[in-house]
């Protein structure tokens, strides 16, 4: 009886004219939804969604309406998540009874997604007790603060975890299991349990290759990866699924299995799929596609679904499933590249396979470029041409053999020197044939008006293909994409407004100078996880005019080198009794006390070292620069000795950047009474074992009526227009 009911509705539907309206319609509202979402989010786009409601509305009143009733259940789920799921940040004791959800083992730690009744936890354990996905818990511990980003730029990882619903990180003191329940995600440690039977070699690449499990590939190997921008063939992407379902058909044809059970196994093995790889957003993608398109040719044979369709509803699904997705930057990446491949093919079917490879490749890049430059702020210009090579390579090659070494391990020992082979051959195109930019990130503006220029090339392109263009098109064209291109460009962080950062770095310290079109760096930190090189590609600095290293400390110069390979950097400043290897570049200059330095337009004197002390902190450079408008005392980690040395050379200061990360052995009564400073920075670095910064420092200072500024709680300092600011 059902089937009649769904019959006589589904022949309703399609004589609707909500319905036939709607068809090759429904991008439309995809863009409706993320308009609106990014008004939400971004208040600046608002003018842009005006324009778009205004240009539906002349569209078509049907449109609009579905567009507001779908933006309208995503608005009330998105907020339902927001107000319902909030994350517990505060450093406090817990005690929770949850299910195990996953285990990823670590070296020294265990880290356990566990849920306790709706919500989801972090678990991270030193102890290693036996656990299985399914396994009810009782969990003692205590919540852990997760910061946010500590510089401009950088990766938040505590808006990653409410984004993906998470309720806290708690780092566990005892776990006890109170019952060994069973799981169906549990195929994910039956899977890894079979994967071990692999050399470890070939277990992580067939992790990486088939199940999206990159975070164990070699460092070097992944780097090339996203350096020859084909990271996506190790996301587990529709190219992967077409592969199996293509493979499946095959079996089908050979031993003719009936329609309906071959849809049986191909859901069945999406599911499967799905669980696996953790539900990852492009898996979901392919899959809702897939169910969307077998819907269509099952019961709307005459007004089928177009793939734009077919993906833009797959898109509204996903969102009504999970708002948050419109965060995720492989939920993004997918559709963006799914949506670039669909419109673009009616400018590329004249061309032969070669040449439709390169050119989706290129308008795949075009498209993904501000998502991508936000994320590490460089590019290689011929990603079109590695991913012809290795897209081949892998869906010819590697994929398919990949597929078959799953299920015939014994065979394991022939595919080791074939990924062996690919994994040098991407590591030496990343070394030796790549053309890197550096493009600085992408704020909310710059992004909407990049998306406005590739607009309007691209209709430019469609004009020219049917040859309605005019002289005047031309020229209108020209000069709207010249306009906005000089715009980004000048707004986008290649034209410097001057300022000082003074970085929050994981060990060490960090200055940052722009002065007048003059890059001035002052120290480094260790270099863990390039964070000053990452900061200045953000701002889109390629050059360094002085990079000044203070001392042979490794939390002062460890990522000079680093900086000296990525960027352009004229001159090394360095004290004369520094023997580090920097001291005898040929741009580097040694310096003591009364060296005048210049760098471009900036000119100071040296202040200390005058002879070489034993204490490698007494050899630090100290010098006063002008810059801003305003005098900065920079006293490297230069202790209360080295300051007694120099009392006599100083003078007046309007910033103090205090020596030695705020530690009691430094910043004496006598060095405040000489420089008389109004305000103080304390850069400390966030490796806490030290104790930066002293509480006596702070007190000496707030007992002088010097307004003091601390990495530590205040993150990365800026200093511009007279005043500064603090991230946190």
């Amino acid at each position: 009886m059902y089937k009649e009911y769904l019959k006589i509705y589904i022949t309703r539907l399609k004589n609707t004219f909500a319905y036939k309206i709607l068809l090759n319609n429904y991008f439309l509202i995809v863009l409706y939804i993320i308009f609106l979402l990014s008004t939400i989010t971004h208040p600046v786009t608002c003018i842009i969604f005006i324009i778009y409601n205004i240009f539906l509305y002349k569209k078509s009143k049907e449109i609009i309406k579905v567009s507001l009733l779908f933006s309208f259940i995503i608005l009330i789920i998105f907020l339902f998540i927001k107000l319902t799921i909030p994350f517990n940040n505060e450093n406090e004791k817990t005690e929770l009874v949850a299910t195990v959800y996953d285990i990823e083992k670590k070296d020294n730690y265990n880290k356990i997604i566990i849920f306790s009744k709706t919500k989801k936890y972090i678990v991270i354990s030193k102890e290693n007790p036996h656990l299985d996905i399914g396994y009810k818990i009782h969990v003692n511990g205590r919540f852990n603060e997760i910061d946010s980003n500590y510089n401009e730029g950088e990766f938040n990882y505590l808006e990653y975890l409410k984004n993906n619903k998470y309720s806290g990180y708690i780092l566990s003191e005892k776990i006890e299991v109170l019952k060994k329940n069973f799981s169906i995600f549990r195929l994910k440690t039956y899977l890894d349990s079979y994967l071990n039977n692999f050399p470890v070699k070939t277990k992580k690449f067939i992790s990486a290759l088939l199940f999206a499990s990159s975070s164990d590939l070699d460092e070097e190997f992944y780097a090339s990866l996203k350096d020859n921008g084909i990271i996506h063939l190790f996301a587990v992407s529709g190219l992967h699924i077409s592969l199996f379902l293509g493979m499946f058909e095959k079996i089908y044809k050979t031993i003719k299995v009936k329609k309906n059970l071959q849809t049986l196994i191909n859901i069945s093995f999406l599911v499967t799929y799905l669980i696996i790889t953790d539900f990852t957003p492009s898996i979901m993608r392919v899959s809702v596609s897939y169910v969307i398109k077998l819907i269509s040719e099952k019961y709307f044979k005459n007004y089928n679904l177009s793939s734009l369709d077919v993906q833009s509803l797959s898109f509204i699904l996903l969102l009504i499933i999970n708002p948050l997705y419109i965060y995720d930057l492989g939920f993004n990446l997918s559709y963006l590249a799914a949506f670039t491949i669909i419109l673009s093919s009616g400018l590329v079917d004249k061309y032969n396979e070669l040449i439709k490879t390169i050119l989706f490749s290129v308008f795949s890049m075009i498209m993904t470029l501000p998502q991508v430059i936000n994320m590490s702020y460089e590019i290689n210009l011929l990603i079109p041409f590695t991913n012809l090579l290795f897209i081949s390579l892998v869906s010819y090659v590697i994929l398919p053999l990949t597929i078959v070494i799953f299920f015939f391990p014994f065979l394991s020992n022939i595919y080791i020197y074939i990924i062996t082979s690919f994994q040098e051959l991407s590591i030496f195109i990343s070394k030796y044939l790549n053309v890197m930019i550096n493009i600085p990130s992408m704020n909310t503006i710059v992004i909407i008006l990049y998306y406005l220029i590739v607009f309007l090339v691209f209709r430019f392109i469609r004009l020219y293909k049917e040859k309605i263009v005019s002289k005047k098109t031309i020229i209108i064209n020209f000069l709207v994409i010249l306009l906005l291109l000089m715009f980004i460009l000048t707004r986008n962080g290649y034209n410097f407004s001057d300022r000082i950062y003074f970085l929050y770095l994981e060990n060490g310290e960090a200055t940052v100078i722009l002065s007048d079109d003059t890059v001035i760096v002052i120290d480094t930190g260790t270099g863990e996880k390039q964070e000053v090189s990452n900061f200045l590609k953000s701002k889109g600095i390629k050059r360094i005019d002085g990079l000044i290293l203070t001392h042979n400390h490794n939390d002062h110069n460890g990522e000079a080198k680093e900086l000296l390979n990525n960027f352009l950097v004229t001159k090394i400043i360095l004290s004369s009794y520094d023997n580090s290897e920097y001291a005898y570049y040929d741009i580097s200059q040694r310096v003591h006390r009364g060296s005048i330095v210049s760098i471009k337009d900036i000119s100071f004197r040296i202040i200390s070292p005058t002879k070489d002390c034993k204490d490698e902190n007494d050899n630090s450079l100290v010098f006063i620069l002008d810059v801003l408008g305003k005098k900065i005392l920079f006293l490297g980690d230069l202790t209360k000795t080295g300051e007694k040395e120099i009392l006599g050379s100083l003078e007046d200061v309007d910033i103090i950047k205090i020596g030695h990360h705020g530690s009691n052995t430094s910043t004496s009564q006598e060095l405040l009474d000489k420089t008389k400073p109004e305000t103080a920075v304390i850069m400390t670095g966030r490796v806490k074992q030290f104790g930066f910064p002293s509480e006596g420092t702070v007190d000496l200072l707030t007992s002088n009526n010097i307004k003091v500024y601390k990495t530590n709680t205040d993150y990365m300092i800026t200093y511009k227009n007279g005043k500064f600011y603090t991230l946190n």
